[in-house]
């Protein structure tokens, strides 16, 4: 298995396990910062040159989606306010992911361009 995979496999799992801290109401900055750290390795292991405009505009219509996702999902805090937290915990954990990898593909293209 490439280590690209295994790292994005590891940032939905520890994803998850935001999610279920959030719930708990349990202190996760140092995993966000984790997630960062995560989204820019996978960033740099799975985005070729050739993927990077694909890539850039497919995460942030992703981003863009989980926003819209966790905005409609607000209802949940009065319905079902452990449900909400498992949410919003998990999903804000996924874009901190995306925007790491979303930032180095776009710092790695802005150099790219700067040298052609």
């Amino acid at each position: 298995m490439r280590l690209g995979v295994v790292v994005f496999i590891l940032a939905v799992a520890l994803s998850l396990l935001i999610g279920v801290l959030s719930l708990l109401n349990i202190s996760v900055e140092a995993l966000q910062f984790g997630m960062v750290v995560l989204g820019i390795l996978a960033g740099y292991l799975n985005i070729t040159k050739e993927e990077k405009m694909e890539f850039l505009v497919a995460g942030i219509a992703f981003i863009v989606s989980l926003q819209v996702v966790l905005a409609s999902s607000a209802y949940l805090s009065n319905l079902v306010p452990p449900l909400f937290l498992f949410l919003s915990g998990s999903l804000v954990s996924l874009m901190v992911f995306s925007a790491g990898a979303l930032a180095y593909v776009a710092i790695r293209s802005v150099i790219d361009l700067i040298r052609d």
